[in-house]
């Protein structure tokens, strides 16, 4: 088809409505009419106008890497998003979704690579959601999450929170502070908790560690007993401080249960007692120390499947001085019976200390 030229010439200037009623000879096929109130600009067709170009009159300035946007009709500036090398800035809120069905927000990169979500006071990095950079080699692992900090510098400070992808273990790198109530249906490994709730309900195993709060401890150990064997369960350790500042005073308190014979479902038949005693030790400013005898609070009657194949007899506890530092707590048990043999002891440790320096530890 060849294109035909015109000389017409003529262009119509108007609002939409008068354009609307304008009606070139049906030989002006070209005519312009141009809509003020519109910014549409229109052909003659022979029998009507088209429009040929709707909003091409736009207008505005923006700035040099920043992505623009409509701040009128058909009027370009700045948005709030700026490209900044690999980096896209928002100056404002990031909001995702409409609230309306399900919604996400993902920061995908390749295994083995960091992947972060960071928080920063005045372009100094305070807080690193991480996806770790360990590599993937299977049976889901790596790609572990973490909790970091930093410090007013943002330089490293700590991991606060470590989650492994395969187990779904869960470490904390500092201290756990918990004013509530903590419910453990697995098991719990403290290292050192300061609880100023209720710690309950534990369903699971609770493993060796310190659930501490000031200069109060609590421990669980359990330890086998060789039959009429003094066998030490824990050791009380307070600190050799500089100069003569060692003075203090702690009690210690002991509940368990003895059972023999050793191990989980094992051996016919079963013989138990419950047991509790309690003593203290007072230690000078130079670290001279003296412990009380110990107090047999409750020593129950056993309780034997068979007494004549296997019993409890006398379950004794003493404090053993190792050294002024260091005090080992020991159980000696009788098994009784024509199967004697060795025992096992579980024990719930309440240990309070006052005016030392350092709080004693347990181990």
């Amino acid at each position: 088809m060849t294109a035909t030229r015109h000389h017409s010439g003529r262009l119509y200037v108007g609002t939409a409505a008068e354009i609307a009623v304008v009606a070139p000879p049906v030989d002006a096929i070209g005519d312009l009419s141009y809509e003020t109130d519109t910014d549409i600009l229109n052909v003659w067709s022979g029998s009507a106008w088209r429009a040929i170009a709707a909003g091409v009159l736009i207008t505005g300035s923006g700035t040099v890497g920043t992505i623009p946007k409509f701040t009128g009709l058909r009027v370009i500036g700045d948005s709030i998003i700026t490209e900044s090398g690999t980096e896209i800035i928002i100056l404002g809120d990031l909001v995702v979704g409409d609230g309306v069905g399900a919604q996400y927000a993902e920061v995908d990169g390749a295994a083995g690579q960091v992947r972060d979500l960071r928080f920063s006071s005045a372009g100094s990095l305070r807080w690193i959601l991480r996806i770790s950079a360990e590599a993937e080699g299977g049976a889901n692992a790596g790609s572990n999450l973490q909790l970091l900090a930093r410090d007013d510098a943002g330089a490293a400070l700590f991991t606060v929170l470590s989650i492994v992808r395969s187990t779904g273990e869960v470490t904390f790198g500092q201290n756990l502070n918990i004013t509530g109530t903590l419910d453990v249906t697995g098991i719990a490994t403290f290292a050192t908790a300061y609880i100023s709730g209720t710690l309950a309900y534990l369903a699971g195993a609770v493993r060796q560690g310190n659930v501490s709060g000031g200069n109060s401890k609590k421990m669980l150990f359990r330890v086998n007993v060789p039959d009429n064997t003094a066998t030490t369960v824990f050791t009380i350790t307070t600190t050799n401080e500089a100069g003569s500042n060692d003075s203090g005073a702690y009690a210690c308190t002991v509940t368990g249960v003895v059972t023999s014979p050793q191990g989980t479902g094992t051996g016919t038949p079963v013989a138990a007692k419950s047991f509790k005693a309690t003593f203290c030790r007072a230690m000078n400013a130079a670290g001279l120390g003296v412990n009380s005898a110990v107090l047999e609070i409750a020593e129950s009657a056993s309780a034997a499947t068979d007494a004549a194949v296997r019993d409890i007899g006398t379950v004794t506890m003493t404090a053993l001085e190792v050294d002024e530092y260091n005090v080992a707590v020991q159980i000696l048990i009788d098994v009784t019976g024509s199967t004697a043999g060795a025992a096992e002891f579980m024990c719930e440790v309440e240990l309070y200390a006052i005016n030392f320096l350092t709080p004693p530890t347990m181990a």
